[in-house]
């Protein structure tokens, strides 16, 4: 079989057998969206992302956005677990025929992420490549001690996502069907992710979460990551979903929940609470099996794992 055959979770179940054992990983690889690591009595999140060009950098997209992007995607790993962002090492492999003002405009982009959330830069490294590629890794702390993983859910729990979803998937739809980036409302949903690193530290210091995930591929696929991770499943109240509503107009509702179901790029966190009353939308309970979207009338049908495929 070849890579180009296989899926992501595939690959890093192959990965997941390297490492050896060491009584300071208390999250190892593989098992959720941050490693973390206990020196001393303080725990650190430690997350690595790649973006390149092929897959991350659609049509119409500025350099100073690829910078951003590049750090942001890391930042919403951090946010997953309710850490605080503290530094960040960026690696970049850079194609010969790279301008160098547009090097320093992704620098630029890059600057303004880390600064926007005080995270220092602090090493890397620089390579050609065949196409432009950014692998950050980002390196977290938390304040108190604790911190949330994609375990914990429990039967009767309820679901909440801290945001609209489907936005992104939305946005690169239609620059794919060659309209500009001036034609397209809220480009940055899409271009200059914000993640939810206020909210996830909320969630984490108030101590409702149970376990949590950021939705970088999509819902369907954070529920199946959780579904796993807490050996539970979830029923998805379609009526509740915080569907994009520029997709609703555009599209029609039902291809903007489709949207919110299965598109990537939104990156708001989904997680569980024994609590019914937040600010969050709830749009669901934790149940003892399968993942299900259910209707007004009761009426279910299976979420499937989709979402967006980092080899393609």
């Amino acid at each position: 079989m070849r890579i180009s055959d296989m899926v992501e979770r595939e690959i890093v179940e192959i990965f997941k057998n390297a490492p050896y054992e060491d009584e300071r990983v208390v999250v190892g690889p593989g098992d959720d969206d941050c490693a973390i690591v206990n020196i001393g009595g303080n725990y650190l999140a430690i997350t690595t992302d790649m973006v390149h060009e092929t897959t991350d950098f659609p049509t119409g997209m500025t350099p100073e956005e690829i910078g951003f992007m590049a750090i942001a995607v890391n930042l919403s790993d951090l946010a997953s677990c309710g850490a605080d962002p503290a530094f960040c090492l960026l690696s970049a492999g850079l194609p010969g025929e790279l301008e160098k003002e547009i090097l320093e405009r992704i620098v630029d982009g890059v600057l303004e992420c880390l600064q926007r959330y005080r995270v220092a830069l602090i090493g890397g490294d620089v390579d050609y490549h065949e196409e432009l590629t950014l692998s950050a890794t980002g390196i977290g702390i938390f304040p108190e001690g604790r911190f949330l993983t994609r375990k914990g859910a429990e039967v009767g729990d309820y679901v909440y996502v801290t945001g609209p979803l489907g936005a992104a998937e939305y946005i690169l739809e239609r620059l794919r069907n060659n309209e500009t980036r001036e034609e397209i409302n809220n480009i940055e949903l899409l271009f200059k992710p914000t993640p939810k690193i206020q909210e996830g530290r909320d969630i984490l210091a108030s101590g409702v979460g149970k376990c949590m995930t950021d939705i970088s591929d999509s819902l369907a696929v954070s529920l199946y990551d959780l579904s796993r991770a807490s050996n539970v499943g979830f029923e998805i109240y379609k009526d509740r979903l915080p569907i994009f509503e520029e997709a609703v107009s555009f599209y029609g509702k039902e291809r903007a929940i489709e949207l919110s179901l299965y598109g990537g790029g939104d990156f708001q966190l989904l997680f569980t609470s024994e609590r019914r009353d937040l600010r969050y939308p709830c749009i669901g309970k934790v149940v003892a099996e399968g993942i299900y979207l259910v209707d007004e009338c009761g009426g279910r049908e299976q979420i499937i794992e989709k979402g967006y495929s980092h080899f393609r």
